[in-house]
């Protein structure tokens, strides 16, 4: 059977029988678990649907078409497979599997639309083509680089970057042509033109995009919004960024200490910060070096604390206009504790000993004081201006903790019996079963429901119950509410004698679902 279709646009898509052979997983699982949560698959996105016309020879029974999935749709299978406990935990080395089936194919296309263009080129033609290769006046290349250094900075590949993060090539394109303002060109990356590529003895007819190292990690979190995965991480781009960083400084290292001019401290909102350029200098690195560790470890980062984020109109506002280039969209201040952070983060002997520098020089305690004081009698009035707003700003916000306090106690007052109600869900401390549970509905709350009027309700109104196609998994729990802690599943003895799976709804499933539960009934009874 065949593997893969390529349609007219480019785009491939897997067939069934080779999805089913990837997963390990039976067709009457697979078809179940996509039909269950169709809604989630998008046409033409996750999905296309072939016509019999263009499977007849590969398909001959499939005369309704034969539905074929795109990688994006691959790996919503896998997710779902995964959330009803059919995958083991760690689903990345799935995920691999179909990332590198569609790069294998994507890598077998262009080949053959290289072969495509030598068929259509005479044979002279081609050996003038080869030996002007071989020729060391000529280019010497047609193959693009993986990286280059472009204006002082390093830049990668889209093919490089696919390799680092294990996904298709087409799924970094598609990234970028789907361009909402994420990508940024002269941050995130630049177009080469031909005639650079000529400088480096490359053959290269058109521009190409090349990323920066926030290009690469912009790429990762389109990735993530787009809810698609990839093996490779945003430190895995850190340290192929890390390993191009030259190691040129031994030019500088004649001079001496006591030559070197200590740069002005710079004061913003009442604090001596430092510009990403000056906290290179003084800890003995390169401005992109702090920029990629910043990007690695956001997290340990937090704006207003350890840094000031400025943005166009705020630094023309400010007097740091002169410092950045007028092309510069925003730009970073480091305060005494981000710089040291910084410090911990490169961890050598050096920085360490340059920060000690910064500090009693830079950050000096004096400087501090002095710089916080007022010079002259127009900055003591705007100190004094400053000071006024921040009272009347006080007031303001104390009235509107007063109407919120009031709001809040409104709030508890007619929250008072869920609350109670929570309290003795929480007390009772034991699984029910779905009956038990809507007659618990029934006598607490007065509306009345049945057995089978809750077990309809979590099928087909929440959503929390499976359908099922048989006895077996009918008003079973879905695999991601029992891992939520809502619902468990035990054995018990039925009518009949047998051992069936029977579902228990939990105290906490209890607390979070009787609200709903009781708004949509009571619209029911609204309604009738």
């Amino acid at each position: 059977m065949k593997e893969y279709y390529e349609l007219d646009s480019g785009v491939f898509v897997i067939t069934p029988d080779k999805l089913y052979k990837i997963l390990g997983q039976p067709r009457r699982t697979v078809n179940r678990i996509v039909k269950d949560n169709r809604v989630r698959f998008v046409k033409d996105k996750d999905y296309i649907r072939l016509e019999y016309y263009d499977v007849r020879y590969d398909y001959p029974f499939a005369e309704n078409g034969l539905t074929c999935f795109t990688y994006p749709g691959c790996l919503r299978i896998v997710d779902l497979l995964y959330s009803a406990g059919l995958l083991p935990p760690d689903i990345n080395p799935m995920k691999l599997k179909f990332a590198r089936f569609f790069n294998d194919l994507k890598k077998d296309q262009i080949r053959r639309e290289k072969e495509e263009w030598l068929r259509g080129k005479s044979e002279d033609a081609v050996e003038e083509l080869l030996d002007s290769l071989d020729d060391e006046d000529e280019y010497l290349s047609t193959e693009l680089p993986d990286h280059i250094r472009y204006e002082g900075e390093y830049l990668i590949h889209s093919e490089t970057l696919s390799e680092i993060l294990e996904v298709p090539v087409s799924t970094i394109f598609d990234g970028f042509k789907d361009n909402d303002g994420s990508f940024i060109e002269g941050e995130d990356y630049f177009y080469i033109t031909p005639e650079y590529f000529e400088k480096l003895k490359i053959s290269c007819n058109h521009p190409t995009v090349y990323y920066t190292f926030e290009g690469c990690c912009s790429h990762i979190d389109s990735l993530f919004y787009k809810n698609l995965s990839s093996i490779g991480t945003r430190k895995d781009v850190y340290d192929y960024f890390n390993k191009l960083q030259p190691f040129d400084d031994e030019d500088e290292t004649d001079q001496g200490e006591d030559d070197k001019q200590l740069p002005e401290s710079i004061v913003y909102k009442n604090q001596i910060v430092a510009t990403t350029k000056v906290l290179a200098d003084f800890l003995g690195t390169v401005d992109k070096r702090i920029s990629q560790n910043h990007n690695s470890n956001i997290e340990r980062f937090i704006e207003g604390k350890h840094y000031f984020k400025l943005n166009r109109s705020e630094i023309n506002q400010s007097a740091l206009s002169e410092l950045v280039n007028k092309h510069t969209t925003s730009m970073y201040l480091w305060t005494e504790r981000g710089c040291a952070r910084h410090a911990k983060i490169l961890d050598t002997q050096e920085a360490w000993d340059l920060w000690e520098v910064m500090e009693d020089s830079y950050f000096d305690k004096a400087s501090k004081s002095q710089h916080d004081m007022p010079q002259d009698y127009l900055s003591a009035l705007e100190s004094l201006v400053s000071t006024e707003k921040e009272r009347l700003a006080l007031e303001s916000k104390n009235k509107k903790l007063k109407h919120k306090n009031k709001k809040l106690e409104h709030e508890i007052e007619k929250n008072a019996p869920d609350v109670r109600y929570a309290k003795q869900v929480k007390a009772s401390g034991n699984d029910m079963q779905i009956g038990t549970f809507a007659k618990t509905i029934s006598n607490d709350h007065g509306v009345i429901i049945g057995r089978n009027t809750l077990f309809d309700y979590f099928r087909e109104v929440s959503g929390h119950l499976m359908r099922g196609s048989s006895k077996y998994d009918r008003n079973l729990p879905y695999q991601r509410y029992i891992d939520q802690g809502l619902f468990v599943v035990s054995e018990t003895r039925g009518n009949d004698g047998k051992m069936h799976d029977t579902t228990f709804i939990t105290p906490k499933g209890r607390l979070k679902l009787t609200g709903g539960i009781l708004d949509y009934f009571e619209k029911m009874e609204g309604l009738l």
